[in-house]
């Protein structure tokens, strides 16, 4: 089928923004320096495939990065990367998928840039994974129009497989459970520092790929500079990918700043929760209770805590205080939500002589849920002798013993 040349377009963006990649990046994955298992697979592949140019590559946010590579026109080797909108392996990692070009002067798919500048003309990738993500691709190419086997498609994958096993070493992640009535109340929290940590995760990753780019740009320079050529346009575009990363690197840090405020009261809530103390007030275990589950109670329309004008020390342990208040918030927000609730959650204290009350009331929750929310929380306060817990037709309600001041 003839293709008109106004649909071959020199460049294409894929992918678009996709920041909840960005983790993926580890500075492991993104050192210079070459890794020479990564590099013995990248030559079996064009050995085994009969083809002059095969590449590990990640596909980061503003170009693609050759983490190992074998056959590369010398200015692609010494920039070892190009803009990611004239990638091919954008469409790998867009689809997770093979993708494979037979003539990519014919395929209106793909970006031209890189057919017209350095003629590739044959393209066939696998999808590479690190951290759970799809990074990039284990490619072949050739200047030559041409197919690939069954066999050969095979072949590539299977080295792909190997490509996986050694990024997964050069980034491993490590995770834990627990089940204690603690950690299940930290859990929310957990959750949400995680989310507060997005953006400042974000903007380090921006910073990362940001680098990488200038350094696409300025190795190239540097060849430029030895007297080789360089297409104009091809410089021209690495430059561009540069200021867009810097550009994407300054509007992380606006996310930054408003995630800081979230991600310092969840880590203070945990730190109540984690650490004893020698004496505990009642808005201690009433607000980091409240701080640790505002995961789970946002959505039903929040906590409410009016400030106390009665604030004893109370007897029960921070954390055990704390977990209780939690993770009654959290059932309660559980119950609210598979009924349609969201009138929020109010939360209020009172003295009552020897002990403090810490009540949590939602309106037109049924008396029975309360019921039973309390029910499953005695099972802990059992272990718990200072505190006690108690359902009414209202309300929860936790009673603290007080700390007595000396007469």
């Amino acid at each position: 089928m003839d293709i008109q040349k106004d649909e071959l377009l020199d460049s294409i963006d894929a992918l678009g923004p996709r920041p909840e990649r960005h983790f993926a990046f580890t500075s492991e994955l993104l050192a210079e320096a070459e890794d020479e298992v990564l590099q013995s697979i990248v030559e079996e592949a064009a050995r085994d495939l009969s083809a002059p140019i095969a590449l590990v590559n990640l596909v980061l946010e503003e170009i693609q990065f050759f983490k190992a590579h074998y056959g590369l026109p010398s200015d692609l080797a010494a920039a070892r990367g190009t803009e990611r909108d004239v990638s091919f392996c954008q469409f790998v990692v867009r689809d997770g998928e093979p993708f494979e070009v037979i003539n990519a002067e014919q395929d209106s798919r793909v970006p031209q840039h890189l057919v017209k500048h350095f003629g590739i003309k044959s393209y066939l990738g696998i999808p590479v994974v690190a951290n759970d993500v799809i990074v990039g691709s284990l490619c072949v190419i050739d200047t030559q129009p041409r197919g690939f086997s069954e066999e050969q498609r095979q072949i590539l994958k299977n080295l792909a497989d190997r490509v996986n096993g050694r990024l997964a070493t050069l980034s491993k992640r490590h995770e834990g459970l627990a089940s204690s009535l603690e950690v299940r109340a930290a859990a929310p929290a957990l959750v949400e520092l995680r989310e507060a940590l997005i953006p400042i995760q974000a903007g380090a990753a921006a910073g990362r790929l940001a680098t990488s780019a200038f350094a696409s740009f300025l190795r190239l320079m540097e060849h430029s500079a030895s007297g080789a050529y360089t297409p104009p346009e091809h410089l021209k575009r690495t430059l561009k990918a540069a200021y867009d990363a810097l550009d994407n690197c300054e509007n992380s840090f606006y996310d930054i700043q408003a995630s800081a405020g979230d991600a310092e009261d969840a880590r203070m809530a945990l730190e109540h929760i984690l650490t004893q103390s020698a004496s505990t007030r009642l808005s201690e275990v009433a607000i980091s209770g409240r701080e640790l589950a505002r995961q789970n109670v946002t959505p039903v329309g929040g906590a409410f805590l009016p400030d106390l004008s009665y604030d004893p020390v109370i007897v029960t342990p921070r954390p055990q205080g704390v977990a209780l208040v939690a993770n009654c918030l959290s059932m309660v927000a559980a119950r609210m939500a598979n009924l349609g609730l969201s009138g929020g959650i109010r939360m209020e204290a009172q003295h009552l002589g020897s002990q403090a009350e810490i009540a949590i009331k939602a309106d037109k929750l049924p008396a029975e849920a309360l019921q039973a929310i309390a029910a499953k929380l005695s099972l802990h306060t059992a272990e718990i002798p200072s505190a006690a817990v108690e359902a009414t037709d209202e309300a929860i309600q936790f009673l603290f013993a007080v700390v007595q001041e000396e007469s």
